[in-house]
């Protein structure tokens, strides 16, 4: 979210604080909004993940924290951000790549060729 404002000002060309945010407006506009949909995104797909039981309740810490982290401004810029959400990111690629390919509770067919006799 700091791009944008940094983006923001060196369009406007000054530092004072109403031409700022109305460069904001007309650079970013209704992409704003996105900026905070996406951790919560990712927080929707880390509970579904969790729920589905590809994944373990650490990895609702991570992303917890990442959610937080890409909101919240912290003294170190963004990098703590960019690192949880590397780590829940990875995490939940892996989960989700490993995970069975069958469906949960579906029975196989019974086969019905020449040899089988049913009762």
């Amino acid at each position: 979210m700091a791009h944008v404002y940094l983006y923001a000002l060196v369009a406007s060309g000054t530092a004072d604080g109403d031409r700022v945010l109305a460069a904001r407006d007309s650079v970013a506009g209704w992409v704003v909004p996105f900026f905070f949909a996406a951790p919560i995104a990712v927080v929707l797909l880390g509970g579904a993940a969790f729920r589905a039981g590809f994944a373990r309740w650490p990895l609702l810490v991570v992303v917890g924290v990442f959610a937080v982290l890409e909101i919240v401004p912290t003294p170190v810029g963004e990098l703590p951000a960019l690192v949880a959400g590397l780590v829940a990111f990875c995490w939940l690629a892996i989960a989700l790549w490993t995970a069975p390919g069958e469906v949960g509770g579906v029975q196989e067919p019974a086969r019905r060729d020449s040899t089988t006799v049913q009762a």
